[in-house]
């Protein structure tokens, strides 16, 4: 027996040494074809946003364009309707999925207030599609500056008990209030769960005297 092993013991050493050089060369044509991969696919994803950036823009205004620090592009665009520009819709879109879905959309109105000159805007509705993901504060970080440009006195908004006591989460409510006071919002809520939201923009730095028109 000791006399085979003796004769097996080189060969096994050349199959071993045949065996870790074949993995290692499988490893590296692994990576390789991983680092293609990735090429093709940030490629696949840039001429994605182009498209998408370039058919968005034809109908509504492209608003922003983000890259977050886990590398998803999020873009904001706004269409507006009604007379005057004065009705919106408000989106946000993220690519974190393979086509970009909407991640928030809001709806907006402007209004002159009845028999005075004082110009508001009403945040008619803000849905997110994933909560505590900041989403929302990116949108207020656009939204404040464009009504204060537009030259409202304030934004105003109604909160629903459908909303601030949702049976199906509890803590809905917590967290919207929370969010609107953490973005300078005066919140009032009843104890049936309506209420309200106030943003008095008139001193504040989003408020421009030579406003644009209506």
């Amino acid at each position: 027996m000791d006399s085979i092993a003796t004769k097996l013991h080189p060969w096994l050493l050349k199959v071993s040494s045949h065996y870790r050089i074949r993995c290692r060369q499988d490893e590296a044509a692994r990576q390789q074809n991983l680092q293609i991969g990735d090429l093709k696919f940030d490629l696949r994803k840039k001429n994605q946003l182009l498209e998408f950036i370039t058919r968005e823009t034809q109908n509504n205004s492209l608003i922003w364009l983000l890259t977050t620090q886990e590398n998803l592009t999020l873009v904001g665009t706004v269409e507006f309707q009604g007379k005057n520009q004065q009705e919106a819709t408000w989106k946000i879109y993220s690519n974190a999925s393979y086509e970009f879905q909407v991640v928030l959309r809001a709806e907006t109105e402007m209004h002159t207030a009845f028999n005075t000159n004082v110009r508001f805007m009403e945040l008619v509705d803000l849905l997110t599609s994933e909560h505590c993901q900041g989403y929302g504060s990116i949108f207020m970080d656009y939204f404040k500056p464009y009504c204060g440009k537009r030259g409202c006195s304030y934004i105003s908004g109604f909160l629903s008990s459908v909303d601030t006591k949702d049976p199906r989460d509890s803590e809905h409510g917590a967290r919207m209030l929370h969010f609107y006071q953490k973005h300078g919002f005066k919140t009032r809520l009843k104890e049936n769960g309506d209420g309200g939201i106030f943003l008095d923009l008139a001193k504040s730095e989003y408020h421009v005297d030579d406003s644009e028109p209506i």
